[in-house]
């Protein structure tokens, strides 16, 4: 209360008439030392502009590494490896599966990112979501703040670190393939953070159909052990 006194007290802020009308740009500087600032409010908003920053700096670098808690659902590896040698895999990486591109849901991201980064989802909201007088959030239905946070947080994190691909770029460089994408917009995507590198994408479906193939292989072995049918397969209108 006392610091919201100070700084909308009406000479916390220097008026049209003072000798010091540049402190005005001053406020919310996101470089310049707010103890050299002569005005409260100036010298407060730059504080807060800063401490943010800094603390959404962390938050973002933490969404490339993030705490694996096993009770937290939904679990949502941030790195997915298009292909991995045994080098790789004795490390731990995350190689990519059909279950985990499967198991792709926006509705995920969202709870994921509200609770691993809260302050960057807080600001992405302010940015994204229109709100009422009143201060509330208004949900639309044609292009949902929701899903464009995830994209500028999945971009932010993919431009931080090439390899943070799990949040949603690894899928959308799989869906411009199947849909046939032009190679430039593959490229703008790519530039963009959204998407990974067209060739990295073509690795990653190579490395699920190798996977999908030996799982298939190795149930159906089983199944023969036991002289169990595992599968069928109805072929129909074969020409």
């Amino acid at each position: 209360d006392i610091i919201q006194r100070i700084f909308d007290h009406r000479y916390s802020f220097p008026s049209s008439l003072s000798e010091n009308t540049d402190d005005r740009e001053k406020a919310y500087s996101t470089h310049l030392d707010p103890r050299e600032i002569k005005y409260a409010r100036s010298s407060i908003s730059t504080w807060a502009t800063q401490i943010i920053g800094n603390r959404v700096y962390r938050d973002m670098q933490q969404l490339i590494h993030p705490s694996v808690n096993p009770t937290d659902t939904p679990q949502i590896p941030a790195r997915l490896a298009a292909s991995a040698n045994s080098r790789t895999r004795a490390k731990g990486v995350q190689t990519v599966t059909k279950e985990i591109l499967l198991s792709f849901r926006i509705s995920d991201r969202v709870s994921f990112f509200q609770r691993h980064a809260p302050l960057a989802w807080y600001l992405t909201e302010c940015m994204a979501a229109p709100r009422t007088s009143d201060g509330q959030i208004i949900e639309r239905k044609r292009r949902p703040p929701s899903i464009i946070q995830v994209a500028a947080l999945s971009s932010f994190v993919m431009a931080r670190n090439q390899y943070a691909n799990g949040y949603w770029a690894l899928q959308n460089g799989i869906w411009h393939i199947a849909r046939q994408s032009h190679v430039d917009v593959k490229r703008v995507d790519c530039l963009k953070g959204i998407s990974v590198h067209d060739t990295t994408a073509r690795r990653a479906l190579m490395t699920v159909a190798d996977d999908s193939l030996a799982k298939l292989q190795k149930n159906l072995m089983e199944g023969v052990k036991v002289s169990e049918m595992r599968y069928r397969w109805v072929l129909d209108n074969i020409q």
